[in-house]
Formats: C-alpha cells, sequence, structure tokens
C-alpha cells in the first residue's frame, strides 16, 4: 500500500470516527489496521501532530483540536479519557471505579480521594499508577473478569472487603443503599457464589451478614 494512500487512510478513519470530545487510543488503530506496521501509524500520528490536526494527550492518546476563539485550545476531560480506556468504550464496560470514589458516590462518606482508584479488564496481574497531565489514577486488575453484569457486584464486594475504612456509616444501616445499588443485578446464584469465593474473608462475611444474595438472587 503506498503511503498516501495510508496516510488518507487513517486521517479518514480519524475524522469519520471521532468528534472533538473523543479521546483517540493509538492501540484502536493498530487493531483497526493490524496490516499496517505500528511504526507507520505512530509516524503518520506524529505528522498530524505538528500539522495540528491532532492534539496528542498523553502517551498513545491523542484528540481533534478543539480551539475557542475566547480560551483557546479546550482539552478533553482528563476523566473521559479515563473511562475510555479503562472503564467502558463502544457499549462494553471493563471497569469500574472502587474505593473512597465509590463510597462517596453511594453516599456512605463525604470523604473525597485524592487519587481515584479503578479495577479495569486493561491492566495485568499487578497495581499500576497511571498520570494524565496533573491527574493520577491508581488502575489495578480485577480479582473475577469485569463485565456489563458483574461489575456493579464487584464493586460492591470491594466495599465489603474494607467497609469501615471506606464507610461513615454502619454495615447495618448502609445495608439499604448498597441493596438499592445492586437492584437489576442479573446473575445466577451459582455464579454469585463463585464470584463471592473469589474474594476475602471479611468481603464474604460482610456480604452474607447483610444478605446481599437476597437482593440479586430472590427472583430467580
Amino acid at each position: 500500500m503506498k503511503q498516501k494512500k495510508i496516510n488518507n487512510l487513517i486521517i479518514d478513519y480519524i475524522l469519520n470516527n471521532y468528534d472533538k470530545e473523543t479521546p483517540i487510543f493509538t492501540k484502536d488503530i493498530y487493531q483497526k489496521y493490524s496490516e499496517i506496521s505500528r511504526s507507520t501509524i505512530r509516524s503518520i500520528l506524529s505528522r498530524l501532530v505538528k500539522e495540528n490536526n491532532i492534539v496528542r494527550i498523553a502517551e498513545g492518546i491523542y484528540s481533534l483540536p478543539n480551539y475557542d476563539c475566547a480560551i483557546g485550545t479546550i482539552a478533553i476531560s482528563n476523566n473521559e479519557i479515563i473511562n475510555k480506556k479503562y472503564i467502558r468504550n463502544d457499549g462494553k464496560i471493563f471497569g469500574y471505579r472502587t474505593g473512597i470514589s465509590f463510597a462517596n458516590k453511594l453516599g456512605l462518606t463525604t470523604q473525597t480521594a485524592g487519587v481515584d482508584s479503578i479495577i479495569s479488564n486493561c491492566v495485568a496481574n499487578k497495581k499500576r499508577e497511571v498520570k494524565l497531565n496533573k491527574t493520577r489514577v491508581i488502575v489495578n486488575s480485577p480479582r473475577v473478569e469485569v463485565t456489563a453484569n458483574n461489575y456493579k457486584l464487584l464493586q460492591i464486594l470491594d466495599l465489603l472487603n474494607d467497609y469501615t475504612s471506606f464507610s461513615e456509616i454502619n454495615l447495618e444501616e448502609g445495608a439499604s443503599t448498597i441493596f438499592k445499588y445492586l437492584e437489576g443485578v442479573n446473575l445466577e446464584r451459582k455464579e454469585v457464589e463463585k464470584i463471592v469465593n473469589s474474594y476475602p474473608r471479611e468481603a464474604q462475611v460482610n456480604f452474607y451478614k447483610i444478605r446481599c444474595q437476597d437482593a440479586i438472587t430472590s427472583k430467580y
């Protein structure tokens, strides 16, 4: 394939599949055009940056330029990039937020996380610290592969594994909030038991103590 044709192919793909608020991940272009060498793709992206056709946000992450005449270039939010890289993209869920930020979202604590914690299928078996501009995120691999069906249960089990550190409300009082969050989770009883058994003893004890299994499987 001629270089000019390759250039146009990559440019057309970016323009037709991304808007100014959607991050462009190099890995996605690698997957789309696996027949083109990665070095060639990187070279094309570098040239597009120099020509101001795209903006480099971080290693392996780009965006279309979003310019406002009053305030200059508007960057894609770090939250949007993190979500698409580690949590959900193209309708698929492969990660979730955990720790203090999740407990705060449920209303179990007024604490706010200095550093967000994320569990994602997209990392290897050890914890990683990811820096994106001035944002730091801790990303860890899951005990069980994250899916659209089980991620809420995994979030709750993470919470229950160290409940007193995350919540300002005792477990019995927080149970109703936990049950409400689990509404709509569609898992068979055996699958629930298998997932729970993959967690440490504290998470298991707390899970069965407040009868979380009934909130999930009572209709089966």
